[in-house]
């Protein structure tokens, strides 16, 4: 799927916010989950939000590929909170922009 031409607000409540937990099972520094009402979910690295589920659609920033850091975190989310176990490599993450209607990538997430 092209990547589309527009910002995404995000308008649900927030239920819980929590660090993402690492390979050493510690909290992960400025990676975070945020879980909304009805469901939905947000990752955010650092400041920005780069990954958001709203019902069965899943939007991702263009900001996703922006550092490594980054990077592994997302595939970490997109595993443990959104059930997508084959993602573990950046081709995976592209791959899925290219052939799901499912993965929306979008300019920008805003909350």
């Amino acid at each position: 799927m092209q990547k589309k031409n527009v910002n995404i607000n995000v308008s649900e409540r927030v239920v819980s916010i929590a660090n993402m937990i690492n390979d050493n099972n510690n909290p992960a520094v400025n990676q975070i989950v945020i879980e909304l009402e009805n469901r939905g979910k947000l990752f955010v690295s650092y400041s920005s939000l780069i990954c958001y589920k709203k019902g069965d659609i899943v939007y991702l920033s263009s900001k996703w590929n922006f550092s490594q850091t980054t990077r592994k975190h997302l595939y970490m989310f997109m595993r443990d909170e959104l059930g997508w176990q084959n993602i573990k490599k950046k081709k995976d993450v592209e791959q899925l922009i290219k052939e799901s209607n499912v993965l929306i990538l979008v300019n920008q997430i805003v909350f």
